[in-house]
Formats: C-alpha cells, structure tokens, sequence
C-alpha cells in the first residue's frame, strides 16, 4: 500500500513509477550497488524505464558488521553510501532511503538523501566516503553532509523504503550547489531537490 501511494504520488507529478517490490533484502551496501545500477541503466540507456522516472522500492536490508571499526550507521545510510561511490557516483540520480519507523538501525534519523553532488561535496570537505562505509560511520557521514531525514518516530513500520528519482537536466537548468564548492547555500539546495524533483508521500 505504501509504494502505491508513493506511486500514485509520482504519477500526479507526471513521473514515471516503477515499483520493484516490498522484498529488497541482503546487504546493504550490495543492494545500494544495485539500485544505483538500475538508476544509471534509466538515465543512459532509458531501460527499465525511461526518464523522468522514479524507482520505489521496499524491504529490509542487513548490515555485517565484520571486525572493522564500528562508527555510527544504519541500514539506509549504508545503502546510500554505496550508490554514491559506483563508478559515476549518483550522476543524474537522486534518492532517499529511509526506515518507516522513523529509526535507520539505532539512530535518531530515518535515513538520508543523495544528490548527484553528495560525493563532491564530501571530497570538498574532507570526507572519505570509502572508509566511513568501511568503518560504518555513514551516519556521521550524512550529518556532515546535512542530508540525513529525521522524522522522529513515526509509530507505524512498513518496512524501509527507498525512492530513487531520475531525471535528465535540461541544458539551461543550472542547480544553485555546484560541486566541488562545498555547498554552502543548504536551504537553496534543499528547495531544488524537493520542488517537484522527489517523491513525497505519506506512508
């Protein structure tokens, strides 16, 4: 029910929906690596679906924490980590993946958001997205980064869900954050992710 209202939500903006399912499971950041996959197969190849287009996803991803040095993480910020760091990063591809309880994991945030910048605005301040993946520090990774999604608790559980927006930018539209600038101006930047450009729906 939650990615149909999500999908109906996408449709009235005059965006394609395509829902993968409410079953993501495995790890993390091999789901992140996927879904990014996917994303970058809409933009450059139209396939499986043809931008502007929004992927919606559902489940319960896992996270192994394997010896390495534990930062503060979840499940969502890991996964969002992961698509950021493919090949051409989040070119082109915006996302969101929260947890619907309102808590990614044991935090105070429900998730995060990336942007086609994420990566150049970590690398411009200093942040090795890498090893605080590594380290599962993604937490402190998007608070940094001011994209972490706080909802508080939401009193209800549909799973975590993910929206993974594309679009192709038109040659004249400039966004108001250039990479490599550090992004000072937040709130502009904030105001173009979310006027029209991502899904919102209540679940």
């Amino acid at each position: 029910m939650a990615l149909q209202a999500a999908a109906a939500a996408a449709q009235s903006s005059g965006i394609l929906p395509l829902v993968l399912g409410d079953a993501l499971e495995g790890e993390a950041r091999e789901a992140g690596r996927l879904l990014a996959g996917m994303a970058r197969g809409c933009r450059v190849h139209a396939t499986p679906a043809r931008p502007p287009c929004v992927l919606l996803s559902g489940g319960e991803t896992t996270v192994t924490i394997d010896g390495a040095a534990v930062g503060r993480g979840g499940r969502n910020t890991e996964l969002l980590a992961a698509m950021a760091l493919q090949p051409d990063g989040a070119a082109g591809i915006w996302a969101l993946a929260a947890d619907t309880d309102g808590i990614d994991g044991t935090e105070d945030a429900a998730g995060a958001t990336i942007d086609p910048f994420t990566l150049a605005r970590a690398q411009a301040a200093g942040l090795d997205v890498r090893a605080m993946l590594d380290q599962h520090n993604t937490y402190s990774l998007f608070a940094a980064l001011d994209n972490l999604v706080v909802t508080g608790p939401t009193l209800t559980n549909v799973n975590d869900f993910s929206c993974d927006p594309d679009y192709l930018m038109q040659q004249d539209e400039e966004p108001p954050c250039r990479p490599n600038t550090g992004c000072a101006d937040i709130a502009a930047r904030r105001s173009w992710l979310h006027s029209g450009r991502q899904v919102r729906a209540r679940i």
